[in-house]
């Protein structure tokens, strides 16, 4: 006797939607850590695209997906 294939399958779209969640958020936090490090500075040797390892660019279109403002991080 075989169990049918639904009794099988398991709800992993929770567990997926919560660890996405999680690992945006942990994304946002190092962004704005890295933004705050930097006084909202984006580019050059010492803004936080330098320090996160990613191109000026990147950074930006990660912000924007982030919704995440620079000049809110500047001093």
């Amino acid at each position: 006797m075989q169990a049918p294939l639904s009794e099988l399958q398991t709800n992993v779209d929770g567990v997926h939607g919560r660890m996405d969640d999680s690992l945006r958020e942990h994304e946002r936090e190092r962004v704005v850590r890295a933004l705050r490090e930097c006084r909202g500075k984006l580019g050059g040797a010492d803004g936080a695209a330098a320090r996160l390892g990613l191109k000026r660019t990147t950074l930006q279109s990660k912000l924007d997906n982030l919704g995440i403002k620079p000049a809110d991080y500047r001093s």
